[in-house]
């Protein structure tokens, strides 16, 4: 949703070019956008802040949970479910480990979710790995690739 808060309009100009000014400086307008957050996006996002508060504090000690990083959350609209992705540097097996250690840390973080948030249900909380780190590095590598001449 777009609001309109200021319009200004110049004077014409006259017939000389240097005193003519474009288009778009004869009509000013600032518009600022007013973000319609769903309420479901703003309940992830303290998720994700809370959840990696626990990892930063070593909180949850389970040894199989590695140097992980909480990219974001996506909790459905009723607010009973999030899926919890994170990314982590390692190969495949931490990657599996760490997941591991997640899903099994589960109903810890869910507890510690109702200590510090107010709301009525705590999601239910999944985790899942997310690929989209990995994703960008390959496409950066053939993009760098075309660049240089080799594909």
């Amino acid at each position: 949703m777009c609001v309109i808060r200021e319009w200004h309009r110049l004077p014409a100009c006259d017939d000389r070019q240097d005193a003519c000014p474009t288009e778009a400086a004869r009509t000013r307008i600032t518009i600022f956008m007013i973000m319609a957050y769903k309420r479901s996006d703003r309940v992830g996002d303290l998720i994700r802040e809370e959840i990696s508060t626990m990892l930063v504090m070593e909180e949850i000690k389970d040894p199989r949970i590695g140097f992980v990083t909480i990219t974001r959350v996506a909790v459905s609209d009723d607010l009973r479910s999030a899926k919890v992705f994170f990314s982590i540097i390692g190969t495949e097996k931490e990657r599996d480990w760490s997941l591991e250690g997640l899903q099994n840390a589960s109903g810890y973080i869910r507890r510690a979710l109702a200590g510090r948030l107010s709301l009525k249900h705590i999601p239910e909380i999944t985790f899942r790995y997310d690929d989209s780190l990995e994703y960008s590095s390959h496409i950066n590598e053939i993009l760098k690739g075309l660049k240089t001449g080799n594909r």
